[in-house]
């Protein structure tokens, strides 16, 4: 069975977005109830990749997996292939009740068209698969129907 770290010593603040998925955006962290069935983990903290639209399921990194000295240097090496940044709370979900209040933590993955394509792969590739997924088995697959009381994450690296 899969170890499970705890990271809640180094969130700063959480915001709730229920299951308003418009409000995600690929590179943010996300924390979420999760209730399909035959789960190991039931409170995943993602960083969210993207949504798959032909199979319907959201794709991510499960950072309780990793211990905070491997989240901290997977972070570094994230950084040196795109910007990670403390987002301002600008993103509007389809109504103005959806509006982020609180700044979170977001790798600025391009969301759209054949760069974001690009650049993933090159991440993936680079980083995930070489580093992440033969060590630690961390790349996960999500149902939306099974994702409840979505959170952005602000986290502190240290």
């Amino acid at each position: 069975m899969r170890i499970k770290y705890s990271h809640v010593s180094n969130i700063i603040s959480t915001e709730r977005i229920g299951s308003n998925f418009n409000v995600i955006r690929p590179g943010m962290i996300l924390q979420f109830l999760y209730s399909a069935p035959k789960i190991y983990d039931k409170t995943p903290m993602i960083l969210f990749l993207y949504y798959d639209s032909m199979t319907k399921l959201s794709h991510g990194i499960n950072l309780n997996y990793l211990t905070k000295y491997k989240l901290k240097r997977f972070f570094n090496q994230l950084g040196k292939e795109i910007l990670i940044t403390r987002q301002d709370p600008k993103i509007r979900g389809g109504d103005e009740s959806t509006v982020l209040t609180e700044r979170y933590i977001r790798a600025k993955f391009r969301h759209r068209g054949a760069a974001a394509k690009s650049e993933r792969k090159i991440v993936y590739e680079k980083i995930i698969k070489d580093k992440l997924i033969i060590t630690d088995d961390v790349y996960r697959t999500y149902k939306r129907k099974h994702m409840k009381s979505l959170r952005t994450v602000n986290y502190e690296f240290k």
